[in-house]
């Protein structure tokens, strides 16, 4: 599988820990580190966090962060946004995240975490499940959301070696 694009999804600021922040961070810094382009809302929490990591480490390219944001205008996007696209659709921006990754990677998060999540397990999306920090991912981690993907389930991951090691390991096939 080839994966180019990684779509983040995950807590905003209102539920987003300390730890969890710093997680992310780490998490975009190992992105950045295997030259992925990455997806999100654009906006705090999580998705501000692994733009910031990828930005800080020494193989970031300007272009690997691309926000999806729920506003008609770029203002609301995080500073680390290197490319934001305004669509002025509220939450339905939504199910253009979780389309646009070649892999979804689950950070916590509520209930616009959770849409996204359905909206990458209706599309055939590999999901990989944060545990550890509460919310949907860690709920959702180890299940199947419903019948239509066979044995398959959200990969639950607890660290951010796990995240790499699997996404190392599923490119070679």
């Amino acid at each position: 599988m080839k994966i180019n694009q990684i779509a983040i999804i995950g807590a905003s600021s209102s539920s987003c820990s300390e730890a969890l922040y710093n997680f992310s961070i780490e998490l975009g810094k190992a992105l950045a580190d295997l030259n992925k382009t990455v997806v999100n809302g654009s906006r705090d929490g999580t998705m501000e966090a692994v733009f910031k990591g990828m930005h800080q480490s020494e193989n970031y390219r300007y272009g690997m962060t691309i926000g999806i944001s729920p506003y008609q205008t770029k203002e609301g996007s995080n500073e680390f946004c290197d490319v934001v696209i305004p669509t002025g659709i509220g939450y339905t921006r939504n199910s253009i995240v979780a389309s646009s990754g070649d892999l979804v990677i689950a950070l916590a998060g509520g209930s616009g975490t959770l849409c996204e999540i359905a909206f990458a397990w209706a599309w055939g999306k590999p999901i990989l499940s944060l545990v550890g920090f509460g919310g949907w991912s860690e709920k959702l981690a180890g299940t199947a959301l419903d019948h239509r993907r066979g044995e398959d389930v959200l990969i639950p991951v607890k660290s951010v070696t796990e995240i790499i090691d699997w996404i190392v390991a599923n490119e070679a096939q």
